[in-house]
């Protein structure tokens, strides 16, 4: 479940990107845009102590969503 933090110039590079074949604007393009015009784009690590979900398939977002649930419900 990623974070992001973009500066509002990110949607210019989201106008311009192509819709997909599914007629979606993709968020992985207009980074891909920013990159390629000499904007600088980072990603921060997580930490081994950091929580890690895979959420790439609708089993694996259900697991997720329970992990998440559980750590917010047991506290």
């Amino acid at each position: 479940m990623p974070i992001y933090i973009f500066k509002s110039k990110i949607f210019e590079f989201l106008k311009q990107a192509k819709p997909d074949r599914k007629g979606e604007i993709q968020l992985t393009d207009g980074i891909q845009g920013m990159i390629e015009a000499g904007f600088k784009v980072i990603a921060v690590n997580l930490k081994k102590e950091e929580l890690w979900l895979d959420i790439g398939t609708p089993q694996l977002y259900w697991e997720a969503l329970k992990t998440s649930y559980n750590m917010n419900h047991h506290k």
